[in-house]
């Protein structure tokens, strides 16, 4: 069985949204079809300016094709494009800083869950220890009854 994800999210999201979540089938599939059209013609502006300019898809290059395509499913979008202004610091990848793993253990609180786990199991009697005998049986003795009859 095929599941269509989109389909599916698409439903997912119209159970939050009251007046969306009345929709019939037919028009959840159009919203699911309009969607994915929208999707594609964005993946085929940008597959088109990779292969012609040999350069990664930034925040700014997105904004500039989609404000520069022809499309009309992009013109209700243009003057919110066009005012959205993206900052170039977030143009750049991000960097990590490297953090020695000593520097990192004393900073986890994780580790000081470990530490107390640790001194609780020392506490507990090891496994490989064997263990303590155990206590003797003790049978009671018990007296003969005289008025017995084996007889009966």
């Amino acid at each position: 069985m095929k599941q269509d994800l989109l389909r599916n999210y698409i439903k997912r999201v119209a159970k939050d949204d009251k007046e969306i979540g009345q929709l019939s089938e037919p028009a959840l599939q159009s919203l699911r079809m309009a969607t994915e059209f929208f999707v594609d013609e964005i993946g085929q502006a940008i597959d088109e300016y990779v292969r012609t300019s040999k350069e990664p898809v930034t925040g700014n290059t997105l904004k500039e094709l989609l404000v520069a395509s022809k499309s009309m499913t992009f013109a209700c979008m243009k003057p919110l494009l066009e005012s959205t202004t993206i900052s170039s610091s977030r143009e750049k990848p991000l960097k990590r800083k490297a953090v020695s793993g000593a520097a990192l253990a004393r900073q986890t609180p994780h580790s000081k869950k470990l530490k107390k786990e640790r001194e609780i199991m020392d506490q507990l009697p090891s496994v490989s220890e064997p263990p303590p005998p155990p206590p003797p049986i003790v049978h009671p003795i018990i007296e003969e009854d005289d008025d017995y009859d084996a007889s009966d």
